[in-house]
């Protein structure tokens, strides 16, 4: 009995379960103790030695009963995006010579990920540490590539934007030739070291370029103002010319409405001249005729009174004559 619980504890001693590029000892969990188990959590794959010698299998992510004793270990396999810094933590930077021969030292940011197709293959051909074979071995020969075909201006200024880029096309070179199945997502410069004499030199030119831009500035500022004040003359030309047209407008309608009133006016005068003539006419015809009728009447009662005159001396004479 003594003797069955010392193997079963050698057993569980001697299962040690190791990981590449992700550490997973955070999901642990109490099953991991039994030696016929192993947890592989999600973004990773288990693979399984004995005695050293890599097993066949590859095993996703969950709860996987495997066979186990002494001599058997695993490894969990991180196939996730992983985010590795050249050079490591501690270590120099990464130098290369530029064409024209300026040496310069770099930091990078190596976005990269294992095919989980391909991890049996990966893992048998570099090791569990593959990331170290094929991606921080690397980066500095590609480093060296790149900069071999450019000058130190390029670098620094005028191609210093293209480098993320070039460097990731040299790491998918190298994972070809490797033949790692390691995709190379991105890479980033973190921090680039110029040389002394160059730094100073870019330091110069970038204090006389800050001078030339705060001249242009200036100038572009004088003639921001100088258009500006262009503006408003004309503006205000220009609000004074419809003002202008506006008032002379104006005045041609009031001279407009002024003659019209004015022929309103004589027409008005004409047609009461008119009127007064005609009434004047009318009223010499109506006195005319009423002169007519009076001398009428009047010549009616003459020759009356004459003929009453004639008769009345008639009958005196006659009366006399009696």
């Amino acid at each position: 009995m003594a003797m069955s619980f010392l193997f079963a504890l050698l057993a569980v001693c001697g299962v040690a379960a190791q990981d590449s590029h992700a550490l997973t000892s955070k999901h642990f969990s109490p099953l991991q103790v039994l030696p016929w188990i192993q947890l592989v959590p999600e973004r990773h794959v288990a693979l399984f030695y004995w005695n050293g010698a890599l097993q066949p299998g590859v095993f996703g992510p969950g709860l996987h009963w495997y066979g186990r004793g002494l001599g058997s270990t695993s490894s969990l396999i991180f196939v996730g995006v992983d985010r590795d810094k050249v050079p490591e933590h501690g270590e120099r930077h990464l130098s290369c010579k530029s064409r024209d021969g300026s040496n310069f030292k770099f930091m990078l940011e190596v976005a990269n990920r294992l095919d989980p197709e391909h991890v049996w293959e990966t893992i048998k051909t570099h090791g569990a540490e593959y990331d170290v074979v094929t991606i921080y071995n690397q980066a500095e020969p590609a480093m060296k590539e790149v900069c071999a075909n450019m000058t130190a201006d390029e670098i620094a200024i005028h191609k210093y934007h293209e480098l993320d880029d070039l460097l990731r096309e040299q790491l998918i070179l190298k994972q070809k030739e490797l033949k790692s199945h390691v995709e190379i997502v991105q890479v980033k410069i973190l921090e680039m070291i110029v040389p002394p004499d160059l730094d100073a030199s870019y330091q110069r030119q970038a204090a006389a370029k800050a001078r030339r831009q705060a001249l242009i500035e200036e100038r572009s500022a004088d003639q921001e103002q100088i258009r500006n004040e262009q503006l408003k003359a004309d503006s205000e030309l220009e609000i004074k010319r419809k003002a202008d047209e506006a008032e002379l407008h104006h005045k041609e309608k009031c001279a407009e409405s002024e003659n019209r009133l004015s022929v309103l006016k004589a027409e008005a005068d004409r047609n009461v001249t008119l009127l007064k003539a005609e009434a004047e006419a009318e009223r010499k015809k109506i006195d005319a005729k009423a002169n007519e009728i009076w001398l009428s009447e009047k010549q009616l009662q003459l020759k009356d009174s004459e003929n009453l005159s004639i008769f009345h001396l008639i009958a005196r004479f006659k009366n006399a004559w009696r």
